[in-house]
């Protein structure tokens, strides 16, 4: 409902940056995308970033994967470079029904998966993690849906997050 909107963008106020690449006129978008991260990090003190989606944001580049690789690697160097955490979405190829998800299954170079630290696959409402360069694990987490703040969380630590807006006034959604 709008008022609860509303309450969510006070309480995200100054925590939130959205850049929409579809405004970019005078370079490529992976270049300003990166100087876009860099001005955050250095202004705002901005620690985790997101790219929704990498296929979208290379689809004009005439040699796709060496597009994805290139940028993945300026991408693996500003966290590095900033301490930051950069997530990126990367679509999986279409599979048949039933496969399970692996690193390989992403769509576009192999570096994408190679690059990162960590690959996570969203199935709905779990989660997979087939990469994990800190600690080795990977498996499943199994999580659940609350319709009434409309958030996936982890299933044995229940829904503990307590968000600083106002719950009232939410309905359950049909």
């Amino acid at each position: 409902p709008p008022e609860i909107q509303e309450r969510i963008k006070n309480w995200m106020a100054g925590k939130f940056y959205l850049f929409d690449n579809g405004y970019v006129f005078e370079e490529d978008s992976a270049t300003a995308v990166i100087k876009c991260f860099e001005m955050c990090a250095r202004r705002y003190g901005c620690q985790m970033f997101l790219i929704d989606n990498l296929m979208s944001l290379l689809t004009t580049s005439d040699e796709e994967n060496k597009a994805q690789a290139k940028f993945m690697a300026k991408v693996k160097a500003f966290a590095a470079k900033y301490k930051v955490h950069v997530l990126v979405v990367a679509h999986p190829r279409k599979e048949k029904a039933g496969n399970t998800f692996s690193n390989d299954t992403v769509s576009g170079s192999s570096v994408i998966t190679n690059l990162a630290d960590n690959v996570l696959s969203i199935e709905k409402p779990n989660i997979r993690v087939t990469k994990n360069r800190s600690y080795g694990e990977t498996g499943y987490i199994l999580c659940d849906y609350d319709p009434v703040n409309r958030r996936i969380y982890q299933k044995n630590l229940g829904d503990r997050m307590v968000y600083g807006w106002d719950h009232n006034g939410i309905s359950v959604p049909e």
